[in-house]
This record gives structure tokens, C-alpha cells and sequence, in this order.
């Protein structure tokens, strides 16, 4: 028997199905195979994890390591390459090894691993944020094994597909704005790379020598504005709460904008349209935070207007 966060079982069951149903009854027997195969001792579950089953133990040969075991998704598949591509960056945490099969890769521990939400000064929070996307941004991979920002975006034609005969839970106005901009947007001719796809603060994690180390990679290729979304409107949910929470948003933009050397304006384009994917992917895994992303996609899309 293993211990799993209350929602956990729910969000996996949504999300695969029965797939996930049969994932969930095989978990503890995958979890000590993996813990046997990697000799891992005194393996304690990380509090609150949420898509993922996270484990702390420790190695004989790496130390203090991280065990992260998740449904064989292709998504889990595209954070493996992405990390492997991230090897030898101090700005990622470093994969150790990993079984693609059961789904399991073994991590670093970061130590020690605060969040970036532990800072008080929201401008040097952002501009870690900026110099950690500046330093995660690689090359376009010759090959096409990570999806592309054009694919992540046909969320938009399926929330489309499937509320047209009714009004749907996203506000009509706010849905046709951004996929009216995203077509736009997409039809620019940019530079694409390989992005980390959900770099905030949760995300970002602190080292003993005071540098920061992003976890959870998605792996996708796109334009180097699209990273900028998932910063701007986290934590989540409490940045709705922030007082003058326009202001705060267009400093967090003016300052993504210095250190990446982007366009103030395409960078608020994206991150309103990444706000409302962010809202239908939430309709599609069972409206958990739909409220939040409805307030926040109209708090972003003042920045534009």
C-alpha cells in the first residue's frame, strides 16, 4: 500500500481512463521494482504531488535523489528527451537515469529546492525566471520528437468542435479573441527552439549555491515569446488576489521583456492566448481551476488592449 494525495487518483482516472484505473492498481507493485532496481533506501512520498507519483530517497550511487514514476504518456516521454537535452546544464535538474517503459525517471534532489515563490522581491523573481528561460532555450531539434507549440494549439479546434452546438464553459467573446490571435500568431515566420513549455515559479527550484534549477520540463518547439505565458500568470490561484493586479502584470512583462529581448506586446499576445489554452486544457480534465483561468486570460488580455 501506497499513500496517494485525495485528488490524486481522480485527476489520473480523468486524464487515461481506464488506463489510468489500471495504472493506479499496478503503482505499488512498478514502485518497488524501480526502488529495488535503483538499491534506493529510507524512500519517503513528496508532499502534495498532483500528475506524477513523487518519491525523496536516497542512492548508493547518486546521493539524495528524487523517484518520479507516471503514467507512460507521451508527454512523460518528451520531459525524458527534453532533460536529456539539458545535460550538463547547471539550469535544469540533472536526469540520472530513467525507464521508459514503466514510465519512472530518477532525478537529482535539489537541495535545497525552494520554491521561487519563497522570495519576497517579485522583480528578482522574475528576472530568475527571464535568465532561466534565456538559458533553457535550445537550439530546434532536427528531428520532429517533441510537439510543436501549432500542435498544443489544436486545443482550440477541439473545444471548438465540441461546443458548437452549445455556448460551452469558457465565455464565447474571450475563446474567439484568442483563437482569432492565435492563427494569427501562428502564422508568423519567428525562429522556433526547443522550450521548456512550463517554466513558473513551482517549477524553479533553489540550489545550495544560490543558483536555480528548473524541474518538470514539457519539451515543445515554438516561438521563444510562448515561454513567457506560465510565468506571467502564476502562482496559481493566488495571483488573482494581488492588488492593481494589471500593474503588477505589465512590470512582471516589462522586465521578461528586457532580459529576453522580446516584444513587450507579442509577449502579451502569447501569454493571453496561453491563458485560455490553459482554461480549455482545464474544461477537458474536468474544469478544475476554471474559474482562475477565466479571470486571469481577461486580467492579461488588458495588457493587449
Amino acid at each position: 500500500m501506497i499513500l496517494l494525495p485525495r485528488r490524486f487518483p481522480t485527476r489520473i482516472c480523468s486524464l487515461y481512463g481506464q488506463g489510468g484505473k489500471d495504472w493506479l492498481t499496478n503503482l505499488p507493485a512498478l514502485r518497488e521494482s524501480l526502488l529495488e532496481r535503483w538499491a534506493l533506501e529510507n524512500a519517503q512520498p513528496v508532499p502534495g504531488f498532483s500528475y506524477n507519483y513523487l518519491e525523496f530517497a536516497e542512492s548508493p550511487q547518486y546521493g539524495q535523489v528524487v523517484l518520479k514514476i507516471g503514467y507512460p504518456a507521451p508527454e512523460l516521454t518528451t520531459e525524458i528527451k527534453a532533460l536529456e537535452y539539458y545535460r550538463g546544464s547547471a539550469s535544469a535538474v540533472r536526469l540520472l537515469d530513467y525507464d521508459p517503459d514503466g514510465g519512472a525517471l530518477l532525478l537529482e534532489r535539489i537541495m535545497p529546492g525552494h520554491h521561487l515563490t519563497v522570495l519576497a522581491d517579485h522583480d528578482q523573481a522574475t528576472r530568475i525566471a527571464g535568465n532561466s528561460m534565456l538559458a533553457l532555450r535550445q537550439p530546434r531539434p532536427e528531428e520532429s520528437e517533441f510537439p510543436t507549440i501549432k500542435q498544443w494549439c489544436q486545443a482550440f479546434t477541439r473545444y471548438q468542435e465540441r461546443t458548437k452546438e452549445s455556448a460551452g464553459p469558457l465565455p464565447g467573446p474571450l475563446f474567439n479573441h484568442a483563437f482569432d490571435l492565435v492563427k494569427e500568431l501562428l502564422r508568423s515566420k519567428e525562429n522556433h527552439y526547443l522550450l521548456h513549455g512550463d517554466l513558473h515559479h513551482t517549477n524553479l527550484l533553489s540550489r545550495e549555491d544560490g543558483t536555480w534549477a528548473a524541474i518538470d520540463p514539457k519539451g515543445v518547439v515554438g516561438e521563444f515569446a510562448f515561454e513567457v505565458g506560465p510565468y506571467l500568470f502564476n502562482p496559481v490561484p493566488d495571483l488573482i488576489q494581488y492588488p492593481d493586479l494589471k500593474g503588477f502584470l505589465q512590470r512582471r512583462l516589462r522586465i521578461l521583456a528586457e532580459i529576453t529581448g522580446l516584444d513587450k506586446h507579442r509577449l502579451a499576445n502569447w501569454s493571453f492566448c496561453r491563458a485560455v489554452l490553459a482554461g480549455i486544457w482545464s474544461v477537458e480534465e474536468g474544469e478544475e481551476h476554471l474559474t482562475y483561468w477565466v479571470k486571469i486570460a481577461r486580467a492579461v488580455r488588458k495588457l493587449i488592449e
